[in-house]
């Protein structure tokens, strides 16, 4: 069982580091969700206003409120339209959660201008404040996160700041009480709180799916990423008729390592092998493992560049001799079949049977070679 000292020192890693794809994929669909939220959560705040001058004097919160949540109404249909767009804007995440955060801080702002005391202690809307910092966690980012409370933090203080500069009679009225250097401070505490338990709830979620969606061994994405996330690739690609090429890997004559050698030197061939082979990666290349010696390339490219990489890769592992618990070196090579989307077929599954075909044609063209329908072979020199 991990430490507290463990489990803070991953927590911080996690904290800076930016999340990987599969990350990026479940907080894209968390955008997704908190922008029809959102859309959802401003049609319901206008009933505040309307129960404020339904209800009490405070016409003034009410205007201000309403003018307000219909100026986010606006903004939050604008988000919605980007949320929909592909590829989606990296920037998305922390551009919607900064105009959640400062759309709270206008309203407090226009209260206080008019009534002081009103910016500084109108409850409802500083809860807003907790409510954006704690939807960050649907965006499954940290990094998000701490920015959603940071500018919560900077912004509230500064609004505060403003307000204890004007004259001490104009903190206070009947409908809302003194502004109060105590009653402040704590609520600059609270929002730490938030964010800190948001992020350590993000952090969770984090640690969940890399378990579930990573392979122990290798620390590859396993069957589950393969699931959840090619099939928006796919998806992607065909609504931004964008290049996509996937290749089945498989280690040639892996069995007989296991066989002579033992398992345990098999699992170090086979850790070494993926470490070559992701050292070589270029940007828009990912590598999983969906068997025990198979593996899946994907690449946002045409087949062509994708079989050029490839065979890279191929001759990299060849020429990177394994050494055996006796000193002794072997090499490992890997026969592949490439499919692409969309000349070969238009669907994860139909790909994945094409990819299975050439690699058995590249197995039974004597292994160490990359085949591809339609292109050269790339046989072992």
């Amino acid at each position: 069982m991990a430490t507290f000292g463990e489990h803070l020192s991953d927590f911080y890693r996690a904290a800076r580091a930016k999340p990987d794809d599969l990350m990026l994929e479940i907080g894209a669909g968390g955008e997704s969700l908190v922008a029809y939220t959102r859309v959802v959560i401003v049609l319901l705040l206008l009933l505040l206003p309307l129960a404020s001058t339904l209800f009490s004097d405070a016409k003034f919160e009410s205007s201000a409120g309403a003018i307000g949540v219909l100026i986010a109404l606006l903004v939050s249909l604008y988000w919605l339209k980007l949320t929909k767009r592909e590829p989606r804007p990296t920037w998305l995440s922390f551009a919607t959660t900064a105009s959640d955060i400062t759309s709270v801080t206008l309203v407090l702002a226009l209260l206080a201008m008019v009534n002081p005391s009103a910016g500084g202690n109108s409850v409802v809307t500083w809860l807003c404040y907790p409510l954006c910092i704690m939807t960050t966690a649907l965006r499954n980012d940290i990094r998000v996160t701490w920015f959603a409370g940071g500018l919560a933090i900077v912004q509230f203080s500064l609004l505060l700041l403003y307000l204890f500069s004007l004259p001490e009679n104009a903190l206070y009225s009947s409908e809302y009480g003194t502004v109060e250097t105590a009653n402040s401070v704590q609520r600059l505490i609270l929002l730490v709180i938030f964010t800190l338990s948001t992020a350590l709830i993000v952090y969770r979620m984090q640690r969940l799916v890399k378990i579930s969606g990573t392979d122990n061994l290798t620390g590859l994405h396993n069957r589950m990423y393969l699931n959840e996330h090619v099939p928006r690739l796919i998806e992607t690609a065909e609504k931004t008729n964008s290049p996509l090429s996937l290749a089945i890997i498989d280690l040639d004559f892996f069995k007989a390592i296991n066989d002579q050698h033992g398992h345990h030197v098999g699992d170090m061939a086979l850790k070494h092998a993926v470490s070559v082979i992701r050292g070589r990666l270029q940007k828009g290349e990912s590598l999983l493992r969906i068997g025990g010696e198979e593996f899946l390339y994907v690449a946002k490219l045409p087949p062509e560049a994708a079989l050029a990489n490839l065979e890279t890769l191929r001759t990299t592992l060849a020429d990177s001799h394994f050494r055996l618990d006796d000193g002794a070196s072997k090499q490992i090579t890997f026969s592949a079949g490439v499919a692409a989307f969309p000349r070969h077929a238009n669907s994860l599954s139909l790909l994945l049977k094409t990819a299975d075909a050439h690699l058995r044609m590249a197995k039974q063209g004597g292994r160490n070679r990359i085949v591809c329908e339609g292109l050269p072979a790339r046989p072992a020199l």
